[in-house]
């Protein structure tokens, strides 16, 4: 399954409204409050690096892991640029991988997985093999922290159909969203189409994807992460800070290995 492959070229474009450094000082100040010693981040799922990015600017040493091949390479490059203006001296590095399987032979004292990450862990094994692989990666008393589509809001207001529409000076673009529900695996496939205008060439094309989630609830979770000796310590709405309700789509864990 090669999920982002043709997604990864228009990615920061279509997510260009998505306020990335509001999300990255979210993260810091969870870090602060729960383990403000921390130094050395992985981020499991780092797309484009740009959480990554904006944390390396914040004192931290970066490790991403994605999938994509096609991501990984936007985010070095995207780094390289960051270093060649900036000459930090904080580290921070892009690598191929899978959530569920990796094994890079050190320990970090903060696991991200942003942007809803966990949800594409389909199978209950998946979501065991991915949270052993960050327990074994985790300092004693290191931070879990993660997001998720919440069950009880998708199952309260439903999926719809969604187009957004994007435009620089280059392209224009259209997406489709069209979700597909099994409600017997709380699996949504997110079916996606994506026009393209290039506005240089003056031509158009499109391409499909499928992305398949599955929405998570609380105490499912809780089981999962206590067999591996990760314990929540936090639980709130992503960036607000509420209690989750059945109108809350992101809800934030932070967790603590035990």
């Amino acid at each position: 399954m090669q999920v982002f492959k043709d997604y990864a070229s228009y990615y920061d474009l279509l997510y260009q409204d998505k306020d990335y450094i509001s999300e990255a000082n979210y993260i810091h100040e969870l870090i602060k409050e729960y383990k403000s010693n921390s130094k050395n981040i992985l981020e499991l799922g780092s797309g484009t690096g740009t959480h990554a990015i904006l944390l390396n600017k914040m004192g931290y040493n970066l490790t991403g892991l994605d999938f994509s091949q096609d991501m990984v390479n936007i985010a070095n490059n995207k780094s390289l640029k960051e270093d060649s203006n900036n000459n930090k001296n904080n580290k921070i590095k892009f690598l191929v991988g899978d959530a569920r399987i990796f094994n890079l032979n050190k320990k970090f004292n903060v696991i991200l997985a942003l942007f809803h990450v966990v949800n594409y862990m389909q199978e209950n094994l998946d979501l065991e093999n991915m949270f052993t692989c960050v327990s074994r990666h985790l300092d004693k008393d290191g931070l879990f922290i993660f997001d998720f589509w919440y069950g009880p809001a998708v199952l309260s207001q439903g999926l719809e159909y969604r187009v957004k529409n994007f435009e620089n000076n280059l392209l224009k673009i259209v997406r489709e969203a069209k979700p597909e529900h099994n409600k017997d695996k709380n699996i949504v496939n997110v079916n996606y189409e994506i026009l393209v205008t290039d506005k240089i060439k003056n031509i158009n094309y499109s391409f499909k994807e499928v992305h398949t989630v599955r929405y998570l609830f609380e105490e499912e979770l809780k089981f999962l992460l206590k067999k591996i000796n990760l314990v929540i310590v936090k639980t709130e709405e992503w960036l607000t800070k509420k209690e989750p309700s059945n109108k809350t789509w992101g809800v934030c864990f932070v967790c603590k290995k035990i």
